[in-house]
C-alpha cells in the first residue's frame, strides 16, 4: 500500500515538472450556448395573425410549442395533433426543420387550425423574447404568434 502512495506522488511530481514555466495554459473550453427560451421551454399561443381570441384547438387543450436546448427539437400540441421538429438558434434566428406529427381524425375547424399554426411556424423566421413573452416574426419582421410561458402536466 505504502508503494501505491510513493508512486501515486512521484508521477503527480514529475508530471507538474514536466511543464516548462511561462508555458502557457490550455484555454478553457467555451461554456455552451444559453438557450435564448431559458427560463421558459414551454410556451402557449396567446395571439395569432389577426385573431384576438386563439382558439384552443381540441378537447379545449391550447396551443403549444415547447423547446428543448439539449436535443435542439421542438414539440407540441397544434390543434388535433402532436407534433415534433428539430430547430436551430443563430442570433434573433429561428428556424424549423421538418415537421412530423401524429395523425388523429380531426374536424374541419381543427384541420384549418392546425395547417396554419404549422405554416406559420415554418415560414417564422425571427423570434423576440420579452420578458415573460414570445414574439415569432415572420419575413417582414411583423409579430405573426405570441406566446406566454405555461407548465405543461408531465403524464
Amino acid at each position: 500500500m505504502r508503494r501505491a502512495h510513493c508512486f501515486v506522488l512521484l508521477a503527480l511530481t514529475l508530471s507538474a515538472c514536466s511543464r516548462q514555466s511561462g508555458e502557457p495554459e490550455e484555454p478553457p473550453a467555451p461554456p455552451p450556448a444559453q438557450d435564448p427560451f431559458t427560463p421558459y421551454h414551454d410556451w402557449k399561443l396567446t395571439e395569432f395573425g389577426d385573431r384576438s381570441d386563439v382558439p384552443e384547438g381540441k378537447t379545449d387543450k391550447v396551443l403549444t410549442l415547447v423547446f428543448d436546448s439539449a436535443t435542439h427539437r421542438a414539440t407540441g400540441f397544434s390543434g388535433c395533433n402532436t407534433f415534433t421538429v428539430g430547430y436551430t438558434v443563430d442570433g434573433k434566428k429561428l428556424k424549423f426543420g421538418e415537421f412530423a406529427g401524429t395523425k388523429m381524425a380531426c374536424s374541419p375547424q381543427q384541420d384549418e387550425l392546425e395547417g396554419a399554426y404549422l405554416a406559420a411556424l415554418a415560414a417564422d423566421d425571427h423570434y423576440h423574447l420579452t420578458g415573460a413573452e414570445l414574439q415569432l416574426l415572420g419575413a417582414t419582421h411583423a409579430t405573426e404568434m405570441r406566446f406566454r410561458p405555461i407548465e405543461i402536466p408531465k403524464p
